[in-house]
């Protein structure tokens, strides 16, 4: 969120990490299948890097085909942090409610969810709506005590995206 506040002053556009509704509706770009290209896993291997095809590392982004939104690596190479906390129940409370469009998740927590699965996940991982959030052994490197909420250097499979806010009326 602190890159986000400086790419906001340094550019003039208002950017966020994106919550997981809108994660989630840029990886199914306007689809309802497991995955954005469709529900057969066996085309997972064009579209991202997993335990089948990443060789157990990161790679760069933009070698495999993107959704079709144009989005890279939605699914795979890295697992993405979204502003939610996590709570199991979040999708279930949100669905109490009157119909939402970018339901929020819980105000405050002590774990974040992160989407999209990384090089590491298998098939089931990666579909659209596959959910993760934060363990605890993350920060195992970290030598602070207590940990810090911001240490994981040691953690290649995590990453993020952000998102830009558009005026409402605006053509941009």
């Amino acid at each position: 969120m602190t890159f986000c506040r400086w790419l906001s002053k340094k550019t003039g556009k208002k950017y966020h990490l994106p919550t997981e509704a809108e994660w989630e509706y840029a990886c199914r770009a306007g689809t309802t299948t497991a995955y954005s290209f469709g529900d057969d896993p066996k085309k997972l291997g064009d579209f991202g890097w997993f335990e089948d095809t990443a060789d157990s590392e990161t790679n760069p982004v933009g070698k495999k085909k993107p959704n079709a939104w144009g989005l890279y690596d939605m699914s795979g190479n890295v697992r993405e942090w979204v502003y939610d906390f996590y709570s199991p129940t979040a999708y279930k409370e949100a669905a109490t409610k009157s119909l939402t469009v970018n339901p929020k998740g819980p105000k405050t927590g002590e774990l974040h969810v992160a989407r999209g699965g990384d090089y590491s996940c298998s098939v089931d991982e990666l579909r659209s709506a596959a959910r993760t959030f934060e363990q605890e052994w993350w920060r195992s490197g970290d030598p602070q005590i207590p940990k810090s909420i911001w240490w994981l250097p040691e953690m290649d499979f995590i990453g993020f995206r952000v998102a830009c806010s558009i005026e409402t009326g605006s053509k941009k």
